[in-house]
Order: structure tokens, then sequence, then C-alpha cells
């Protein structure tokens, strides 16, 4: 099988899939909405497990914005339902996507108006708040995406992309 079955434009599907199935399970308290939930993220988690990189590593990292925040959501919204060895195999994945994406994906350093820096630190910021109770490397990727954002933002606005604006001001966006 395809390893990214169902999972729309870079893990999108996924994203939705996880967090329509997990708000269904919030609101209603209806298992079979977080069971369902849990069944997708098992399949998500085998395939890191499994040492794909596709789900991450696709367009250089693209899909951290919705592989992981997905997880993340789907993990803490369907905690009371989940397994420890589910649980586990989440923080697996995670780990393995985190280790690829430090190292080698687009943006891993910024800018911090980049569009792919900014899926990186949401993501993988999110996973790693969802998964810290089970996952000894949670105050890492933590430290990591923190310092990241605190190195990157304020230069962004003093002298970078963002500065006056960052091509966006109130003058631009009123025509003048």
């Amino acid at each position: 099988t395809n390893p990214t079955d169902g999972w729309g434009f870079q893990g999108s599907d996924w994203f939705s899939t996880l967090q329509t199935l997990a708000v269904a399970f919030q609101v209603t308290g209806t298992a079979s909405y977080g069971n369902q939930c849990i069944a997708w993220m098992n399949y998500i988690a085998s395939v890191g497990v499994a040492g794909n990189l596709v789900p991450i590593s696709t367009d250089s990292g693209y899909p951290s914005r919705f592989v992981l925040l997905g997880l993340a959501e789907g993990y803490d919204w369907c905690y009371a339902l989940l397994t420890p060895p589910q649980k586990a195999a989440i923080v697996e994945a995670g780990n393995f996507w985190y280790d690829w994406a430090v190292a080698n994906a687009f943006e891993k350093d910024g800018p911090a108006y980049g569009n792919y820096w900014g899926g990186h630190v949401l993501g993988f910021g999110a996973f790693a708040f969802a998964t810290s109770a089970e996952n000894s490397r949670s105050g890492e990727i933590t430290a990591h995406w923190r310092a990241q954002f605190n190195n990157l933002v304020g230069a962004a606005f003093a002298s970078g992309g963002f500065a006056g604006g960052g091509g966006y001001s109130l003058r631009r966006c009123r025509g003048r």
C-alpha cells in the first residue's frame, strides 16, 4: 500500500480527518469518533515507526504543519482512549520525523517569516506539548523551537522580512 493513503495535499486530509474526529469525540463523548481518530493515528504512526520519511520529507518538510499538528490534536483530544503502546508509537514516529526535520527540512533555521519555518514551529511545537507526559524528548523539541522563535522573530521585526510591516504594512493594505 501507499504510505500516504488518504493524506490529500501533503497531509492536509490526514489533518482534517484527525481534527474532525477528535473534535466530534470531545463534543459528543461518543467513543466511536475517538476510536476512528485513533485508528488513523495508529496508521500514521505505523508509517513513521516503519522508518518512512515520506509523511514529513515530502516537499522538503512542508507536511509538518499538517501531519504533526493533526497527530498532536488527536493525541490530546483522544488521550483518554489511547493505550500506552499507541502513545509510544505516536511519540516514536513524531520524534523520528523531528530528527529528520531539524537536520534536513527547508527553512529548518528560518527565516521567521518563512512559510515552511512557521509550519515546523506549529506542528512540532504542538506535538511536543501534546506528548509531553510520555515523550522524554518533549523538552528538547520544545526548547529547540522556542530558541528558534526567540532568535529569529525579534530580528525579523528589527531588520528582516517583518521590518516595517514585512511588505504588508497598513499603508500598503490601504493602497497608498
